[in-house]
């Protein structure tokens, strides 16, 4: 990786000594890992759903309001993906709550690693290129474009 910062589909990394940081809502941080790969293995493949998770709200300080939204991809060794995700809410007020939720309709279609890039093209005809880092040996966490996913 260059020593230069760089902005892959509007995330910015940058290496400082020997780790990799990515700029967040918080700043500069460190990825979690030492091993960088200037590409990933020729046939390289993702198997397994990987999901993000993010949220707001007061529940965890005794208050009753939170917003959760999550997004997944499901891969298959044969190149298929199944992209899905959702939000839901509660709030309470005097007496009364409210409740909502919205799952996204999944979305199908193929896709292929190129380097360190994942491509994505839909059923629909619709496509998406993601930078993807993970380490090839033990792929149980990927960030797309800077947003970790777990498996």
């Amino acid at each position: 990786l260059p020593s230069r910062p760089s902005r892959p589909s509007g995330s910015q990394w940058r290496r400082a000594g020997r780790a990799i940081e990515l700029n967040g809502s918080k700043g500069w941080k460190a990825l979690p890992f030492r091993a960088t790969y200037a590409s990933l293995p020729p046939g390289f493949v993702l198997e397994g759903r990987f999901q993000s998770l993010g949220g707001t709200g007061n529940v965890g300080v005794g208050g009753t309001d939170s917003v959760t939204v999550w997004r997944d991809y499901r891969f298959s060794r044969d190149g298929r993906v199944v992209r899905g995700g959702g939000a839901g809410s509660r709030a309470e007020g005097g007496n009364s709550s409210v409740v909502t939720s919205n799952i996204a309709p999944n979305r199908r279609g193929l896709y292929q690693i190129d380097g360190l890039a994942l491509n994505i093209t839909y059923d629909d005809g619709s496509s998406e290129r993601r930078i993807l880092i993970t380490d090839p040996q033990k792929p149980t966490v990927i960030w797309l474009d800077g947003v970790g996913y777990t498996q």
